[in-house]
């Protein structure tokens, strides 16, 4: 009797370490989960593969292969990508049929056309170096489909995360969100739960010596005191993990292995809420440009209103001028170094003005601050305008000056207004004023209306 109370003792909590644990494991790739979902959502293999992604995963020591698959909600085309802590990679482990071949066509074209000198031989040469480079990204992807992929048929037979002892590993399946399909599968390593485990058979053992030859009182509370810490600890992991406070986590005074699993804890609440916000941070910025995306505009624009009750809101909608021709004429590499010395302009106003900057997509920028006056945004306009020129970025397609400029659309609001107005509201107004810019012959700024600027008109030269 005493030793099947005692076994049973070491089940339940066994139990319950394996059931927090799992739920730990799921809890903490939350953000993943998110930034995942959102790339596959727009078919988007960059997000996926770039080394900030990689650089987290291989912070996680316990992670040793994650697989991801699923099906765009744009272009409902399959994506899969496979990290292995093996080699340390992320690489993309599903391409289309007959892949290879549409590449070897396209690249046998380009060098027809190449040899025949009737196009340009740097855009030509840039085209045929990123076909040549998707190739060998391609037979890579092969390569490590065919010596690093897991076959996770045995682990999805339970259709659940769980703990395999055996194998030594946690199989955790978690869903994409946001209404995208598809899965997140991961690996890990059970080592700490093996020694904890091993830690509790020889307690079990000693449990039930001692119990043998002292009374059966004694063995009630020395269950008490091994159980009850684990249900407190294991109450306490449930909570959400943006809540829990490391100093509160209970039972972290102890010496014996309780101790140290609620020291593991803590470690692992403060490392997943670590990599959570980084992960936040990857969500909310460009990652060509570092300027804020789309995600941070009502945000940022709800704190411009809160720190200033006096002035204006202002808006400033760029667009740079003919940047498809631009994109055409010297080819992407030139078109992103364009874009990350406009970015420069745009933060740097932004910084000297308390205010943010933002990349809204493609060649198209928005500038939000906080100004006394009307007379103030003419000249932070025209200051913008003038920087960007300035740069004297080479632009073949610009008749007048052959070098880079932009279009502005501004448009304000009190910061009173900005209490209660929404975000997109301003921002059609400022967009609306950009198209007015561009159909007056671009490389201007253009107020949304008259109305809005009173008498404080722009220069002729500008108009």
């Amino acid at each position: 009797m005493i030793g099947g109370l005692s076994i049973y003792n070491y089940q339940s909590s066994m139990d319950t370490i394996i059931k927090t644990t799992i739920t730990s494991r799921e809890h903490s790739v939350a953000a993943l989960v998110s930034h995942v979902s959102d790339a596959v959502h727009g078919n988007n293999y960059a997000n996926l593969l770039l080394p900030a992604l990689k650089a987290q995963l291989n912070m996680q020591g316990e992670l040793n292969y994650l697989y991801v698959s699923g099906n765009s909600s744009i272009s409902q085309h399959r994506m899969e990508i496979v990290y292995s802590r093996e080699i340390g990679e992320v690489w993309r482990s599903h391409y289309p049929p007959n892949y290879e071949s549409t590449l070897q066509q396209r690249l046998s074209r380009l060098n027809s056309v190449r040899d025949s000198n009737l196009s340009t031989p740097d855009k030509v040469d840039y085209l045929i170096n990123r076909l040549v480079d998707a190739k060998s990204k391609y037979r890579q992807s092969l390569e490590f489909n065919q010596k690093y992929i897991k076959d996770l048929t045995p682990c999805r037979a339970e259709d659940k995360s769980h703990i395999d002892f055996e194998k030594g590993l946690m199989y955790v399946k978690v869903p994409l969100v946001n209404g995208v399909s598809g899965f997140i599968e991961i690996l890990y390593d059970i080592e700490q739960i093996n020694e904890i485990k091993q830690a509790f058979i020889l307690d079990l053992f000693k449990e039930i010596v001692i119990s043998l030859a002292i009374s059966y009182p004694l063995l009630l509370t020395l269950s008490y005191r091994l159980s009850s810490p684990i249900k407190r600890l294991s109450n306490f992991m449930k909570q959400n993990f943006e809540s829990i406070s490391v100093l509160q986590v209970p039972e972290s005074h102890r010496t014996d292995e309780i101790g140290e699993l609620a020291k593991s804890f803590s470690q692992l609440v403060d490392k997943v809420t670590d990599k959570n916000k980084r992960l936040n941070e990857l969500t909310k910025h460009d990652p060509l440009t570092g300027l804020l995306n789309r995600r941070s505009l009502d945000s940022s624009f709800r704190l411009l209103s809160y720190q200033s009750q006096e002035g204006y809101i202002t808006c400033f909608y760029i667009d740079i001028d003919l940047f498809k021709a631009y994109n055409d004429h010297y080819g992407h590499l030139c078109g992103d170094e364009a874009l990350m010395h406009v970015s420069k302009v745009v933060s740097k106003l932004a910084d000297i003005h308390h205010g943010y900057a933002f990349r809204m997509g493609g060649e198209e920028f928005v500038l939000m601050v906080n100004l006394t006056s009307l007379e103030e945004g003419e000249i932070l306009g025209e200051t913008l305008r003038k920087e960007v020129k300035d740069l004297n970025i080479e632009h073949a397609s610009q008749a007048k000056d052959r070098v880079l400029s932009i279009s502005i659309g501004v448009a304000f609001c009190s910061s009173q207004e900005g209490e209660y107005i929404d975000t997109c509201v301003l921002l059609d107004k400022a967009d609306a004023a950009l198209y007015q810019a561009k159909e007056l012959g671009r490389d201007r700024v253009v107020f949304h209306s008259e109305k809005q600027r009173g008498t404080h008109r722009m220069p002729p030269q500008s108009l």
